[in-house]
């Protein structure tokens, strides 16, 4: 007996829940989403040469830095890495860390730590934020930036059906379509 003869004496719909069920694993949505947060700091050290400064490059201590940053936390890199899709900080000076300057920000899912490397420049680049130490370090030829920082969600999570369910629920319909419509005509 073959294989499409088994299929046409079973009945449709058992064929067709077994198969979705298969395909949809897990039939619970996920929480899924690109998330956003806002963040605020202040500079508690200036470092040039090896020193402590009272100002650097248009910024001096107790200033403040804000910006934001935003990953999607379904897509996900090296276990528990995910990169940054949006990342800006801006100093009281003007100067801006972005992604723009950067091979490719991460943030660490258990860690909260977000890094944001550039060996490549002739002037090395690193920036390094804690959203869970709330600190931040930022390095750009033989000075850093070093200070508080605090990181606000500003998006909610939402519950995202995932694309396995769809395809399950779709299977289990659509199969019981084709296998009706195929013993019909048998």
């Amino acid at each position: 007996m073959t294989s499409f003869k088994l299929l046409k004496k079973l009945p449709s719909t058992t064929v067709c829940l077994v198969t979705g069920l298969l395909l949809a694993g897990e039939l619970a949505p996920v929480k899924a989403a690109t998330l956003t947060f806002d963040v605020t700091g202040t500079i508690t050290e200036l470092i040039g040469a090896g020193q402590s400064l009272d100002s650097l490059r248009g910024n001096n201590l107790g200033d403040s830095v804000s910006g934001s940053y935003s990953f999607d936390d379904s897509v996900i890199i090296d276990g528990n890495l995910s990169p940054l899709t949006e990342f800006s900080v801006e100093f009281a000076s003007g100067e801006t860390a972005s992604l723009d300057f950067f091979q490719q920000g991460t943030i660490n899912l258990d860690t909260g730590l977000i890094r944001l490397p550039n060996p490549s420049l002739p002037f090395p680049i690193f920036a390094g934020f804690s959203a869970v130490d709330n600190n931040f370090g930022y390095t750009l030829r033989n000075t850093a930036i070093i200070g508080t920082f605090f990181a606000q969600q500003v998006t909610d999570v939402e519950s995202v059906p995932e694309p396995s369910l769809l395809l399950g629920l779709l299977t289990i319909g659509m199969g019981n379509v084709l296998i009706s419509s195929l013993r019909t005509k048998g």
